[in-house]
């Protein structure tokens, strides 16, 4: 045929095979393909109709229609590229995200490692100074003391002097009990010593004492053995905030304190029936939440804040334990 010799040549030979099996299967042809124009133009033609001729490969005819395609075409050829080329743009910012979400990842994992490593830090330092203070302040206002009885025990006095005397007793008893006092607070021997339950005992009672609040103490499976050190020291420090927070701000008559051991964590609760606040409307750096959300985190635990005005506090922090703690 001679409108086949203006078929572009590379599509020559798929026209044929379609014009010859449209012929040969009675189908319709619904065919593409490009045509070059005697003067060089390179267009797209979409054919769409039927193929007539006989089978032995005669003259081929067709009754349809033909249309010019090209402006499609190069849309299409337009919105593939476009499409290619979003495709790599996405690709090479996913990889770029990829890569600052790692170091951002790199990152707050090496912010966390140096809280932890910050935080051991300073509880190494409050352990040093409230045993320095135990030991050497606390030695020295004994041997003051002393000397004090020594004095008053080795004649009498006028009475002037024993006046004076009496008075630096009180005072240096007084001393001997802030020095204490400053150094449990600082780091309590006995969370050192015989475990968080003691401790916290401990705090619980002398909060109470201080603050004139009633406070009760309850535990669950904290006699089953030690905490890791880290926890231990988390959930007491959190309790103490807790307690400061209670004893600054609540106005509560009653405090409840509960440290139980469920399978696998630590949880602590401190509760108490004060005035309560608006949790959500309270600055997020307010009645020191900040730092005992960071303290849970440290360790992998997190804090709830139950509160409403009139309605008290309740606060609790869920810790994970290492595989082969948990009770």
């Amino acid at each position: 045929d001679e409108f086949i010799t203006h078929v572009e040549p590379d599509d020559r030979a798929a026209v044929v095979a379609a014009f010859d099996a449209s012929r040969r299967e009675g189908r319709p042809l619904d065919l593409e393909f490009r045509v070059v124009w005697p003067d060089g133009t390179v267009r797209w033609l979409r054919d769409q109709g039927d193929v007539f001729g006989d089978a032995a490969g005669g003259a081929r005819r067709m009754a349809g229609a033909c249309a010019d395609v090209t402006d499609l075409k190069e849309a299409e050829e337009a919105l593939r590229r476009a499409n290619n080329d979003l495709e790599r743009r996405v690709k090479a910012r996913t990889v770029e995200l990829a890569g600052a979400l790692e170091s951002l990842e790199a990152g707050m994992a090496r912010r966390s490692d140096l809280a932890r490593r910050l935080s051991t830090s300073q509880e190494d330092e409050r352990r040093r100074i409230s045993r320095d203070l135990h030991d050497t302040i606390g030695q020295l206002l004994t041997g003051l003391s002393l000397a004090f009885k020594s004095v008053e025990a080795s004649g009498r006095l006028p009475a002037p002097a024993a006046d004076r005397l009496a008075e630096a007793q009180k005072i240096a008893n007084a001393l001997g009990k802030e020095v204490h006092a400053l150094a449990v607070r600082l780091r309590p021997t006995a969370l050192d010593d015989i475990g968080l339950e003691a401790a916290l005992g401990q705090l619980v009672a002398e909060w109470a004492g201080r603050t004139g609040v009633e406070a009760d103490f309850q535990t669950v499976g904290l006699g089953d053995g030690r905490l890791p050190a880290e926890v231990e020291t988390a959930v007491y420090r959190i309790v103490q905030e807790a307690l400061t927070n209670v004893g600054k701000h609540a106005r509560a008559e009653r405090v409840s304190v509960a440290v139980s051991r469920p399978d696998g964590y630590v949880v602590a609760a401190i509760e108490d029936d004060g005035v309560g606040f608006d949790a959500e409307a309270v600055p997020k750096g307010r009645l020191g939440l900040v730092g005992m959300r960071e303290r849970a985190a440290l360790v992998g635990g997190a804090l709830g804040v139950e509160s409403g005005p009139g309605a008290g506090t309740t606060i609790v922090a869920r810790i994970p334990l290492p595989k082969g703690d948990g009770a």
